[in-house]
């Protein structure tokens, strides 16, 4: 959860930088959980920034990619967005995103990411476009088979596949 509270408050502080006094900043997200942890976030955000006002809205998963690019491409999209990191092509490609680049090298919030993060998340055009708010690390477990015979009592292979969103 710290990672999300990592990525989350950087999407809103980096909207900030956006953002005037006395205006609003339209952000879109997606959480499937009853733990809405944005509501907490969007508080502390705004009691940060007073002037700023943040209308949160909680797009579905199901149809959020195709409400956000149909948003793009109407000309209506919110000010910032939740997007994983497989559509930052498309959303570069769009035009949907500008660089934080600059915001990033002043930005001390910084020296709290894990290493290589920035790496991780760079365009292939080498511009920074936003930070992930979790990643999801794939394992594959696999129980040894027995071999010769040796007598003993063999299992058969058993494969567990395990995501773990790290927080």
């Amino acid at each position: 959860m710290k990672l999300a509270r990592i990525g989350a408050a950087s999407v809103l502080a980096l909207a900030a930088g956006l953002a005037q006094a006395d205006s609003t900043v339209h952000f879109w997200y997606h959480f499937d959980n009853a733990d809405n942890p944005m509501d907490a976030l969007v508080a502390e955000f705004e009691a940060a920034n007073p002037g700023i006002t943040v209308e949160a809205e909680n797009v579905p998963w199901n149809s959020y990619y195709d409400q956000l690019y149909t948003a793009i491409i109407g000309g209506n999209a919110p000010d910032a967005a939740m997007v994983k990191m497989f559509a930052q092509p498309r959303l570069v490609e769009m035009g949907a995103l500008e660089p934080i680049d600059d915001m990033l090298a002043s930005w001390e919030g910084t020296d709290g990411l894990q290493d290589n993060l920035l790496e991780l998340t760079r365009a292939a055009d080498g511009s920074h476009y936003y930070l992930p708010v979790q990643y999801v690390v794939s394992i594959s477990i696999t129980a040894p088979t027995c071999s010769g015979n040796s007598g003993s009592r063999c299992r058969r292979p058993a494969t567990t596949s395990a995501r773990r969103r790290r927080p």
